[in-house]
């Protein structure tokens, strides 16, 4: 079920009975959902296992029944969903839509589709996809790989995956780079003058942005998942594990999207990857 990462399992309902000697009621009505829903669910319910009889009553009048259309992949699906929402919207401007998706990860691709018919929208209590943290950090990382000139991506690296380093610190690099006739990326570019320890720490972080630097696009999205990059972006100090799990899914979806990019235009390079994500996350 849903809820199982918070312990609910049927065995507990069943567990309390027994140990209590409880009397079990059932509320069966539901004043909530349609017959077609309620019908639907009572039908998938019916094929678990380990579960409690239950058979719930709609109380609601009966509307359009529930359509199960099979479609080829995410993208199809989002493209039916935007088409299917202009519809509507078309022969009604007030009506008002909810899309509801089982993980984080789905909503790039439903945004793309809702993009595509002009649809504005609004993320209930959630971000759009290239706002969510790990996903801008990850495109931080692609802007700066394809602009080094770019101090304030810079900051934002600094900032976020090199530890113990200060506000001073960061405007000292960032105010070295920014003179620098050479790029930051440069291997010949001289280190900032600041402590050892920072310049160790500074050295370390410039070679592995390096990698992204020096790495053909196609290769981006296995760099993404690689230790320690995909730690760096998704681990943060006494988050749960499913929050971590739900910030990874996002990352896979962003090396999809990256994938997905270059197949449909084999002629570009990362830095228009980069321009187009950047117009998504403003424009949402």
């Amino acid at each position: 079920n849903v809820y199982r990462w918070r312990g609910a399992i049927p065995e507990n309902m069943q567990a309390f009975i027994d140990d209590f000697d409880a009397t079990l009621i059932r509320l069966e009505e539901n004043y909530r959902s349609t017959p077609s829903i309620i019908t639907g669910a009572n039908t998938l319910i019916e094929n678990n296992r380990m579960r409690m009889e239950k058979t719930m009553r709609p109380m609601r009048e009966a509307n359009a029944p529930i359509l199960e259309i099979h479609l080829d992949d995410m993208r199809d699906e989002a493209d039916f969903v935007g088409l299917q929402c202009k519809k509507i919207l078309d022969y009604n401007p007030d009506a008002k839509i909810g899309i509801l998706y089982r993980q984080n990860r789905y909503s790039r691709t439903l945004e793309i589709g809702l993009r595509k018919q002009g649809l504005a929208y609004y993320m209930h209590k959630g971000l759009d996809f290239a706002s969510r943290k790990e996903v801008a950090a990850a495109l931080n990382i692609l802007r700066f790989v394809t602009n080094p000139r770019d101090m304030q991506c810079l900051a934002f690296i600094l900032d976020r995956f090199t530890t113990g380093v200060g506000e001073k610190t960061i405007q000292a690099i960032t105010s070295h780079y920014a003179s620098c006739p050479t790029s930051a990326l440069d291997p010949n570019t001289p280190l900032p003058n600041i402590s050892t320890q920072r310049q160790n720490q500074l050295n370390e972080t410039m070679k592995w942005l390096r990698s992204f630097h020096q790495a053909p696009a196609s290769q981006i999205p296995s760099l993404l998942i690689q230790h320690p990059t995909l730690d760096r972006l998704t681990k943060f100090p006494n988050e749960p594990v499913e929050q971590t799990e739900a910030r990874i899914d996002n990352v896979n979806e962003l090396c999809r999207w990256i994938q997905e990019y270059f197949i449909d235009n084999p002629g570009n390079h990362l830095d228009e990857f980069v321009q187009e994500a950047s117009l998504d996350a403003s424009t949402a």
